[in-house]
């Protein structure tokens, strides 16, 4: 392993522990108010929707525009609006992409 791919590992691994620490520590300590608490459930949703519209409306350069995406966003939507659980509408879209893929 070279000098500078273990620096690396070092820094990213002081990177991260000195992000996470200090709200480990305070939050042991402090609670926080419930409205930062609901903001924070929304996270997870905000995560998924910038990995699952991008793609939707622009393509990666060198690639074209794909139908299965679309049928996989109109499967998620229609799964979490009638479950309203996120990871059923994450399984429903990425099962439909994948069907389309195999089948079609």
């Amino acid at each position: 392993m070279s000098r500078e791919v273990l620096w690396t590992i070092i820094g990213m691994g002081l990177a991260t522990y000195l992000t996470r620490f200090p709200a480990l520590l305070f939050g042991a300590r402090w609670s926080l108010p419930p409205r930062v608490y609901r903001a924070l459930s929304y996270a997870p949703l905000g995560v998924f929707a910038s990995l699952s519209i991008p793609p939707l409306f622009l393509p990666e350069p060198g690639q074209s525009w794909s139908p299965a995406y679309l049928a996989g966003a109109i499967a998620a939507a229609a799964v979490g609006w009638k479950t309203r659980q996120p990871f059923w509408a994450m399984v429903g879209g990425v099962a439909v992409v994948a069907y389309w893929r195999v089948s079609l």
